[in-house]
C-alpha cells in the first residue's frame, strides 16, 4: 500500500498540492507514519483561488505551510467518521468543521472523492483551498 505522499504523486487532480507540499517542505513529515487525516485540494479547487493568490502563496513559505497544514489532521478518519464527528482540529490549530447532509463538507469544502486509504492515513479530495489567517483562527476558503 502507498503512504500519502505517494499517493498525491500518483494522483493526476491533485498535481498542485503535489507541488505545493514540496515547495512548503512537507513531504518528509507526510512520510512519516501518521497516521494522518489529508483534506487535499484538487487542481480545479487551487484553479478557483483569486487571480495571483497561488503566486503569492509559493512566494510566502511560512503561510503556505500554514495552509497546508489547515489540510492535515493528526488523527484517521474516514468518511463514516465524518457523520459523527462535529469538529477536528488540524495541525494548523484551527478547527474543521463537518456537515454530512446533504452532501458531505468540510468548512464549505464539498468532498469529492472521500477515503483514499494509504499507509499512513487516508485522503479525501475537496473542492476548495482551505484558507486561514496568519493567526490562529480561520479566514476563508478560496
Amino acid at each position: 500500500m502507498k503512504n500519502i505522499m505517494e499517493t498525491v504523486n500518483g494522483t493526476p487532480s491533485l498535481s498542485v498540492f503535489a507541488k505545493s507540499l514540496a515547495e512548503a517542505g512537507l513531504v518528509d513529515e507526510l512520510n512519516l507514519p501518521g497516521p494522518y487525516t489529508v483534506f487535499a485540494p484538487s487542481d480545479d479547487a487551487f484553479a478557483s483561488m483569486p487571480h495571483g493568490s497561488m503566486d503569492m502563496l509559493l512566494k510566502n513559505a511560512p503561510y503556505l505551510q500554514r495552509i497546508l497544514h489547515n489540510h492535515l489532521v493528526k488523527e484517521k478518519y474516514d468518511s463514516n467518521h465524518f457523520v459523527k464527528l462535529k469538529a477536528v482540529k488540524t495541525m494548523a490549530d484551527s478547527d474543521l468543521h463537518f456537515q454530512a447532509k446533504p452532501k458531505v463538507t468540510i468548512n464549505g469544502a464539498k468532498v469529492l472523492k472521500p477515503n483514499l486509504v494509504c499507509s499512513n492515513g487516508i485522503i479525501h479530495i475537496i473542492d476548495h483551498v482551505l484558507m486561514v489567517s496568519m493567526g490562529p483562527t480561520a479566514a476563508v476558503n478560496y
